[in-house]
């Protein structure tokens, strides 16, 4: 789903205090599912005196679509003093339509023609994050994912109305994580230098209060390095479930982060592997140029995704590579808040136009 921000039309607020400052973009777009877009987000950057400590952040965004599909999401990013200490809040509401195309790899999946079934995912979820510094640039977390998913308009035929998948039948996910973080990053919007390093594992149980039992671990090393005028972005990202995995939680090819140009969901499975690369070109003062590629696969546990990822997929597939070209637009003048614009191309006639707030990675 392609999302459009009209930075030309921002509304941009700077407060008495020249720490506060505010962006109102109209947000439009389209996709096949939703037809138009449209709505509008809120973004509020608030600096401290210190100016070693990250700025805190409040979004809001809301959308409706041509087809009665609806989207709200209120986000929260705070920063203690010097960094010590970090709380992060996303609280959303979704009445939006999702495509399925089956679990794994398959010849018939990567065929232009491959199989899809669409059907409504509703609901609301909270992701909060609670992070402490242990020592320097090294950080404790804790954090809970919790999801009430409803699912409708399914295909009547399809396999989510036969309840032949884990989770077609919508319910609810409680997901508590501990984690451990490293990130010398010089910014969190735009870094230029610096290493991020996190890994994450957790697991969602009936005991819990949640409708499944699996596990998952998450590892994202990232780094970053000045070139001149640009700078080199290097990302390696990892997955692993373990267990009965909701289809709608398993490992995810594609969005607007991780392998752009593939539609979020056409290859999944309970484990990922994937890297990339990007190249940032400050073009003026507040436009940077960039172009970006990667590769990865996905498997039915990790050690088949690293194999895959190494050597070759399940049954010959090729790794899913994409690559792809961007712009980004600066919202402020002294802080690295920006909208991000890109267009990728993978592989099996995969792509897509992705368009959102700072950078992917």
């Amino acid at each position: 789903m392609a999302r459009l921000f009209l930075p030309g039309l921002a509304l941009v607020v700077i407060n008495a205090v020249a720490s506060a400052q505010v962006a109102v973009l109209p947000v439009v777009g389209s996709a096949p599912e939703t037809g138009l877009q449209y709505g509008v987000t809120v973004l509020h950057v608030r600096r401290s005196a210190d100016v070693d400590t990250r700025p805190t952040t409040i979004q809001l965004y809301a959308i409706a679509t041509a087809k009665q599909q609806r989207q709200l999401f209120l986000e929260r990013d705070w920063w203690a003093p010097s960094n010590a200490r970090r709380f992060y809040a996303r609280l959303e509401w979704i009445d939006f339509p999702q495509s399925y195309h089956g679990i794994g790899w398959t010849e018939a999946q990567a065929q232009a023609q491959a199989y899809e079934e669409f059907y409504r995912a509703g609901g609301a979820s909270l992701h909060a994050i609670l992070m402490q510094r242990v020592r320097g640039p090294l950080f404790a977390s804790t954090s809970l994912r919790w999801i009430d998913r409803t699912l409708k308009d399914r295909e009547p035929l399809g396999a989510l109305a036969a309840g032949d998948v884990v989770g077609s039948a919508g319910g609810r996910v409680v997901l508590p994580f501990v984690g451990l973080t490293w990130d010398t990053r010089d910014d969190i919007f735009a870094p230029t230098r610096g290493r991020f390093v996190e890994a994450n594992t957790g697991a969602s149980r009936t005991g819990l209060g949640s409708d499944f039992n699996f596990s998952r671990t998450t590892f994202d090393a990232r780094a970053y390095r000045r070139l001149g005028t640009a700078t080199l972005a290097l990302q390696l990202y990892a997955e692993r479930h373990t267990g009965s995995v909701p289809f709608d939680q398993l490992s995810l090819v594609g969005g607007n982060s991780v392998l752009r140009g593939y539609v979020r969901g056409r290859f999944r499975d309970k484990a990922l592997m994937a890297t990339q690369a990007e190249l940032r070109l400050p073009a003026t003062r507040r436009l940077t140029l960039a172009v970006f590629g990667g590769w990865g696969q996905t498997g039915p546990d990790f050690g088949d995704a690293v194999s895959a990822f190494l050597l070759s997929g399940p049954e010959g597939s090729d790794p899913y590579i994409t690559a792809g070209g961007g712009v980004r637009w600066r919202l402020f003048r002294d802080a690295r808040t920006s909208v991000r614009v890109d267009v990728a191309a993978g592989s099996y006639g995969a792509r897509g136009l992705y368009i959102a707030l700072n950078e992917a990675f």
